[in-house]
């Protein structure tokens, strides 16, 4: 799941470089390619608490999880560059947070 987090991140950063840095409009088409990598992600998180967290936080992760797939399909229909870009920042990049922690790696190397 680490490997499959750090391969969406990086489609991720992508998507998000060149609209944030060289103003390039074509996210929505970008998001849609990435759809088969995010469900394969976001399928892991629904198939049962592997997670050593209580039933309760499970299921709010769960919760999440649909929260933030809805908002993708949502804006990937409406064609909102703008709350596709939110989603893929601040709510699959939470998600992958889970599996790499920028801020321990960098701590590590120090």
């Amino acid at each position: 799941m680490r490997a499959l987090a750090a391969e969406l991140r990086g489609e991720i950063d992508g998507i998000c470089i060149e609209y944030h840095y060289f103003k390039n409009e074509n996210v929505i088409e970008k998001a849609k390619e990435i759809i088969p990598t995010i469900q394969k992600f976001c399928t892991g998180f629904l198939q049962g608490n592997s997670y050593g967290i209580s039933e309760e936080e499970y299921q709010n992760l769960q919760v999440f999880v649909i929260d933030v797939l809805k908002d993708y399909v949502a804006a990937i229909e409406q064609e909102d560059v703008v709350w596709i870009i939110d989603t893929l920042d601040y709510g699959l990049r939470e998600l992958i947070e889970l599996y790499i922690d920028d801020d321990a790696e960098e701590s590590e190397d120090e």
